[in-house]
């Protein structure tokens, strides 16, 4: 690995290291957990079943909610919401 680094800063480039990954700080983390659980207590049987119901679903991921994921997750949000999710 260091050959590799080496070759890129010869070149004139820089070599970022990344913080490694952390569900915790992936919004969509959070988003999938919630909605396995739900899917789970529905103890649906069939991929229709399924599908449609996760349409459904979608409604009960509230606004605010969905922004709290990105604060816990230390995104910046924007205090005023700019997408209507009623006109989607």
């Amino acid at each position: 690995m260091a050959g590799v680094k080496v070759a890129i800063e010869r070149v004139g480039a820089k070599v970022v290291d990344l913080p490694p990954y952390s569900a915790d700080l992936n919004p969509i983390e959070n988003v999938f957990l919630k909605l396995k659980s739900l899917v789970r207590n529905l103890k649906l049987r069939t991929m229709e079943a399924l599908w449609q119901r996760l349409g459904e679903l979608c409604d009960v991921f509230l606004h605010d909610e969905c922004k709290n994921y990105f604060k816990h997750a230390r995104y910046k949000t924007r205090e005023k919401n700019i997408l209507n999710f009623n006109t989607i």
